[in-house]
């Protein structure tokens, strides 16, 4: 038996009005219609009584015999729904939005695939902000691009890439190589929401002060409607650019003397539940694994 079905037949016996059941359950009169005769085709009797210009509902005796069975049922499926919903594990997530996009969305659609007992909770955020949710409980792990220390979190480098140079048209290269002259201070877009001191020392060398920035954004695609615009470009991780670069098409340079790299890390409490702790581990050996697999694609 549908759960649609019972409801509406529910409602039905309730207002004794099919316009009425349709408006209270936001449907057409003609869906309420089809889910009572499914329901009457599945038991094998009618349940109310037919007729031209009926406008109250009547119920045959099957009907009003049936009444008390179809509350017990619905009674019944609501409360294994909710024996089911106090079944799944919630993961609490807090993480910038770079890594977000190219390392822990694909990663969380195939791990809940094969944990369909979890869900999870998103808050995309700045790397400090990332931190404080943490370390206050309010996220089960969490992802940021710089390396902090928190008494209560366990920080882990979970992942490394070179930064190179996104730009929304063709730059000028030397021997094949990004000539770092042409690029305009002016037409920067300057990703935040870290501590990204290698991005910083990149500037400090080949700018050296230069202008300020067009725009200074904490969100990738936060810049895509300046990436439409010729000339623009940014310094990004690896990862990032190629996200970037597939959502619009954009132009990706890379460093002949690269900065350090763009890291990651993965931060979680130390001071995690034993109920938690093999789901933990679980997760943090997936991810692991899920990122060695990407870098050898």
């Amino acid at each position: 038996m549908d759960y649609s079905d019972i409801e509406t037949f529910l409602e039905l016996v309730r207002t004794r009005n099919i316009t009425k059941a349709a408006e209270r359950l936001y449907v057409s009169q003609s869906t309420v219609s089809n889910r009572l005769k499914n329901l009457e085709n599945e038991l094998g009797f009618a349940l109310v009584i037919r007729g031209k210009g009926r406008q109250a509902i009547e119920l045959t005796h099957r009907g009003e015999e049936f009444v008390g069975i179809a509350e017990r049922w619905k009674s019944l499926h609501e409360e294994m729904e909710a024996l089911r919903a106090a079944s799944f594990v919630k993961l609490r997530i807090a993480i910038n939005e770079s890594s977000y996009h190219t390392k822990i969305a694909p990663f969380l659609i195939e791990f809940g695939q094969k944990n369909p007992h979890l869900r999870f909770a998103v808050h995309i955020c700045d790397s400090e902000k990332v931190y404080d949710m943490v370390d206050k409980g309010l996220a089960d792990f969490g992802f940021a691009s710089y390396e902090a220390d928190y008494p209560r979190l366990r920080v882990e480098e979970i992942d490394r890439q070179s930064l190179c140079i996104v730009s929304s048209m063709e730059l000028p290269t030397v021997d094949g190589e990004l000539d770092t002259g042409a690029l305009d201070p002016l037409r920067e877009i300057r990703f935040s929401g870290g501590h990204f001191s290698s991005m910083e020392r990149w500037r400090e060398k080949y700018l050296r002060g230069k202008g300020d920035a067009a725009l200074e954004i904490n969100a990738g695609l936060g810049a895509m409607q300046y990436f439409r615009q010729p000339g623009f470009w940014s310094v990004s991780p690896t990862d990032m650019a190629q996200f970037l670069a597939s959502q619009y098409s954009l132009w990706i340079y890379p460093l002949a003397e690269e900065p350090e790299p763009w890291r990651v890390y993965m931060l979680s409490r130390r001071d995690v539940l034993p109920d938690r702790q093999e789901l933990y581990r679980s997760f943090t050996s997936a991810l692991t694994g899920f990122i060695a697999a990407q870098k050898t694609e």
